[in-house]
């Protein structure tokens, strides 16, 4: 099985698993900097119903695949550090398909639980919010990855340049923190076994 990542910027990727498409987190034209949104799937996924996480309108749905080809573990999470008191709940996704497990963290706010790390254990890729005032910031979204070691990191939910919230850190702020970065020229990454470290992904690349 073939799995492709795709990010469209903010905390919205499609992940293809050979033709069948998952959406994950479709944001509104509210986001600074970000054309609008116009993809399609097979489902779509939404950590939360933020307006910037659950913009439905932006994702056409096709049924030209029957059933999804990857089990799904959902994990409750907190949007916040207090317990969601500040912003509500948060819901981890791990998607598990071919040998391959992923993780889309949403906007996670907080370190999992001792029980919720052990689920998230193993990962071949952590797609992981770095911005802070709403997530984890740079140095905990480290830590967590330090802690989990996924053999890929995937930034999101960050500033760089006109895209993205102000109140985000921009996204060397995560990328300062290893020795060795991989940038890659598309939007898209195809998932292979031997991958590992961090990879950013050009969300305003055409391809």
């Amino acid at each position: 099985m073939t799995i492709t990542l795709a990010y469209y910027g903010h905390s919205c990727f499609v992940v293809d698993f050979d033709g069948y498409k998952v959406a994950f987190d479709p944001y509104d034209e509210s986001v600074p900097g970000y054309k609008p949104l116009n993809i399609s799937a097979n489902e779509v996924l939404c950590s939360h119903e933020h307006f910037d996480h659950h913009y439905l309108d932006a994702v056409t749905m096709t049924h030209s695949n029957e059933g999804r080809p990857f089990s799904l573990t959902e994990i409750e999470s907190f949007h916040d550090p207090e317990e969601g008191r500040l912003r509500g709940k948060n819901t981890i996704r791990i998607l598990d398909a071919g040998g391959f497990r992923i993780a889309h963290f949403g906007d996670i706010g907080c370190r999992p639980s001792l029980k919720q790390m052990e689920l998230l254990g193993n990962l071949d890729a952590a797609l992981i919010p770095i911005g802070g005032t709403y997530t984890l910031d740079a140095n905990e979204a480290k830590a967590l990855m330090d802690e989990l070691r996924p053999k890929t990191i995937i930034p999101m939910h960050y500033r760089l340049g006109q895209y993205g919230f102000d109140v985000l850190e921009p996204l060397d702020d995560f990328t300062k923190l290893y020795d060795h970065v991989n940038y890659v020229d598309s939007k898209s990454l195809t998932i292979d076994k031997s991958m590992q470290g961090v990879y950013v992904l050009d969300f305003a690349s055409e391809d």
